[in-house]
């Protein structure tokens, strides 16, 4: 079983604020109780709305193109990475759904995003920028976060239990 933050619930139909509050806290918190992080993306975009410099400062390890894994068409690359805090305030900025930083919004060019505890189990898995989000979170974290949401007037019911195999999660 995973929670799963069911973003077509009334308050967030109501409230395009309170569903970004929503996803952004989720987000901090599971950041911060997890030890890596693993990327789904289609590296061009990405690359041309953050610059290359970016880029590596958020995925060092990243390999350069050779032609013989130049992109064909739909081709996404995937990257994974320890966390640590400078790379988890970059995600932050990277997954946010306001443009703080850059024209367009990065998460347009994330096809999905994990976050891995240290056994490698799931903390946080989201994809299609973010609007289909499960997660597994430890406790305190979890109470953590319903706090966090009661506090903005979001009710516990946005979280639902679903039935999810985690294996079929990984890209």
């Amino acid at each position: 079983m995973m929670d799963y933050l069911n973003q077509e619930h009334p308050i967030f139909k109501a409230s395009s604020d309170k569903r970004i509050f929503a996803v952004q806290t989720l987000l901090e918190v599971a950041l911060q109780c997890s030890n890596a992080f693993r990327i789904q993306f289609d590296r061009d975009r990405l690359q041309r709305v953050i610059g290359i410099e970016e880029m590596m400062k958020i995925m060092p390890g990243l390999t350069e193109r050779t032609a013989q894994t130049e992109p064909t068409r739909n081709t996404l690359d995937i990257y994974q990475e320890t966390l640590n805090s400078e790379n988890i305030e970059r995600l932050q900025v990277l997954l946010s759904f306001e443009p703080e930083v850059w024209e367009d919004l990065p998460l347009n060019y994330i096809e999905s995003i994990t976050l891995l505890d240290e056994a490698e189990q799931i903390v946080l898995r989201g994809n299609e920028m973010n609007e289909f989000i499960l997660f597994s979170l430890p406790e305190p974290n979890r109470s953590a976060v319903i706090e966090a949401f009661a506090y903005e007037g979001i009710p516990e019911t946005v979280i639902e239990q679903v039935e999810v195999d985690p294996s079929r999660l990984y890209p």
